[in-house]
């Protein structure tokens, strides 16, 4: 199907996805998918893709959370790649990770033995992230921040600052941890403290969740300290100092 066919099939739709839909389209077959809901996709999954065996039964999932929509690999092998119409930017998900969704107008791709797929995905215009009140109106760019803290925002947010019209590259925990030269314990302790003030000055999705654990916190940590202009050009340079000073004394 063409790209101009795909942009008509979205005029139709228009009004719900401009609510907060999602709309998939997998060679015509069209699924709106409200907030409240999910959509696997695979080899006789809610979504089916194909009887090719080297298709897994559930490959994929996307689901809405913390006000955006997400895309999750759900299979066990198989790569995804989501590429952004407009701006041309692309994301990779190995099995087991999750990305939110970067664009409005997406391509979902997949290969499976020797064939290779590919999923139209339209979704609501990307906003800013709000905090946890509309009446709260701190501007968190104004708080004073601990020089250790913006270490920690910088180094989780380095891709989005360096390269704001791509998707977020987070780095692992072993990654951070040796770039700014903490031990774990420590790197551990400094993330939960800011995510703690964080979440008490209103912004959602950043407490540790059940039984402890929020492997998203990180991610939706480095795009806050972003959208809401935390960080500067100038928290890059501290990085890179910090990282020199490291070579120093190591």
């Amino acid at each position: 199907m063409a790209m101009n066919d795909t942009d008509d099939l979205l005029e139709d739709h228009a009004e719900a996805v401009g609510e907060g839909c999602l709309l998939v389209d997998y060679c015509g077959e069209l699924t709106l998918l409200e907030v409240d809901q999910t959509l696997v996709f695979g080899r006789g999954a809610e979504l089916d893709i194909d009887d090719n065996a080297f298709l897994h039964r559930q490959l994929g999932r996307f689901e809405h959370r913390d006000g955006r929509w997400w895309l999750v690999n759900t299979g066990s092998r198989i790569e995804l790649e989501m590429f952004d119409r407009k701006t041309k930017a692309s994301a990779r998900l190995t099995t087991g990770t999750s990305q939110m969704l970067p664009g409005e107008s997406l391509l979902v791709h997949f290969v499976a033995g020797s064939t290779r797929y590919e999923l139209l995905v339209y979704g609501p215009p990307i906003s800013r992230v709000e905090p946890a009140e509309p009446s709260d109106t701190v501007g968190l760019h104004l708080i004073p921040w601990t020089h250790e803290q913006r270490l920690l925002m910088t180094v989780l947010a380095e891709s989005l600052l360096r390269n704001p019209h791509q998707p977020l590259r987070l780095p692992t925990n072993d990654e951070a941890q040796t770039r700014l030269g903490w031990s774990k314990t420590k790197f551990n302790r400094k993330l939960d403290n800011l995510c703690e003030r964080l979440t008490n000055l209103g912004v959602r999705g950043l407490d540790k969740g059940v039984g402890g654990r929020n492997n998203d916190r990180r991610r939706i940590l480095a795009e806050v300290c972003v959208e809401r202009g935390i960080l500067t050009d100038s928290d890059l340079d501290a990085l890179d100092d910090h990282g020199t000073e490291g070579d120093r004394t190591s």
